[in-house]
C-alpha cells in the first residue's frame, strides 16, 4: 500500500524595512556597529597600497559592486549596504 505524503503550500513574500513597524534599539545598534566594522575593514583593504589589484576586484565582485563608489583615480571605497 502506497501512502501519500501530506503537502504544504508555501507562499514567499518579499519584505522590506517599511513592512516592519518596530525594530528594537539593540538590534539597530548591532547592525550599525557591524556595518561600521565592515566599512573600516573593506576600506583598509581597498586603500592599502600593498593590496593586490586582483584581490581588490575579488572583494568588489563578491561583496557586490553596488556597495562601492569608484573615484576618478580608479580607487574604491565602501559605500555601504
Amino acid at each position: 500500500m502506497i501512502e501519500t505524503l501530506p503537502t504544504m503550500d508555501v507562499v514567499v513574500q518579499k519584505r522590506t524595512i517599511e513592512d516592519f513597524e518596530v525594530f528594537s534599539t539593540k538590534y539597530v545598534q548591532k547592525v550599525m556597529a557591524e556595518n561600521a566594522i565592515l566599512e573600516k575593514l573593506i576600506n583598509s583593504i581597498l586603500q592599502n597600497d600593498k593590496t593586490d589589484e586582483a584581490f581588490i576586484r575579488f572583494v568588489i565582485k563578491n561583496a557586490g559592486d553596488e556597495c562601492f563608489v569608484r573615484f576618478d583615480d580608479g580607487t574604491y571605497a565602501w559605500k555601504g549596504l
